[in-house]
């Protein structure tokens, strides 16, 4: 990597840390200064003249206040002479995709277009929630897959031949990717209905015995839990039932809620920091870095 690289980091120093060691850059943690009033201050020091800074920022929680702490950060390194790109391992905002309701607003695009105002060049994060609003961005975002891992990590630690399940059509490809990647049994794609005002999740009933099985549900996210517990609901009866996902929210006590409808385990990488985050995603990040700037 070029030495004018430089990794600036927000809350995610884990990350930032291993990422700079595999390409060979300098780091900078910022510092955060909280006040009474809730507003916070950020300060990194040194100069950022003709450095290309990878922004390496957790947006969550709190994500509209992390998400405002990154724009200022960036628009001060684009004012002093450098240029950022993100590298932010879940982004928020993604889900409202488009307007689905007449007065919706389509969060991820109109958050594409105030970074592409700022300056940002590019973004890159693990699994975005839609690919629709990657595809129809106001810049460059980069969604790199974590299947791989998170199947690779399954076969090692909970063994081939399981029964990959995917709690909705929307983790279809998901599951089917990661139960290869495993060397899983089989794969069983279910459907969810999800109603747009009330956000109720009603999900098929699997009428097949998988008592004998070792059950692993995978997506992309766990939020309240309501998708992962209607697919334990759903499942019935298994030897044993793991739950995996990119990004753990877990948002209302949902890893309670999941291990309370009969989860063995719940595994996450480390996008977010849970007690559950047991998959390092700094690689990913790293090798599609390396990736990139061969190509430039």
């Amino acid at each position: 990597m070029a030495k004018d690289r430089l990794v600036v980091s927000i809350d995610a120093d884990d990350i930032a840390e291993n990422i700079a060691k595999e390409i060979g850059a300098e780091i900078k943690i910022a510092k955060r200064t909280t006040f009474p009033d809730s507003e916070t201050k950020i300060t990194i020091p040194g100069s950022f003249r003709g450095k290309k800074v990878l922004l390496v920022a957790r947006l969550f929680p709190q994500q509209a206040t992390k998400t405002i702490e990154a724009q200022l950060t960036s628009e001060y390194i684009i004012d002093r002479g450098g240029s950022v790109e993100w590298v932010v391992p879940y982004i928020p905002y993604a889900r409202q995709d488009r307007s689905f309701l007449k007065g919706e607003i389509p969060s991820i695009i109109e958050l594409s277009y105030v970074l592409r105002k700022i300056g940002i060049e590019k973004v890159y994060t693990i699994d975005i929630h839609s690919k629709r609003g990657a595809s129809n961005a106001a810049l460059p975002i980069v969604s790199i897959s974590a299947t791989c891992a998170m199947a690779s990590f399954a076969k090692e630690n909970i063994g081939k031949g399981t029964v990959v399940v995917a709690p909705d059509s929307g983790a279809k490809g998901r599951a089917l990717e990661f139960a290869k990647e495993a060397e899983a049994k089989k794969a069983i794609i279910l459907d969810k209905e999800r109603d747009r005002r009330t956000g109720k999740v009603a999900t098929q009933t699997i009428y097949e015995d998988l008592s004998k099985d070792r059950v692993v549900i995978v997506d992309d996210m766990i939020s309240t839990g309501s998708t992962m517990v209607n697919a334990i609901n759903a499942i019935g009866k298994a030897k044993e039932i793991h739950v995996m996902a990119v990004h753990g929210l877990l948002v209302e006590k949902a890893d309670k809620r999941i291990i309370d409808a009969g989860a063995k385990s719940i595994i996450t990488t480390n996008t977010i920091l849970n007690p559950y985050a047991r998959i390092d995603i700094s690689s990913l990040f790293a090798n599609t870095l390396r990736q990139e700037a061969g190509r430039n």
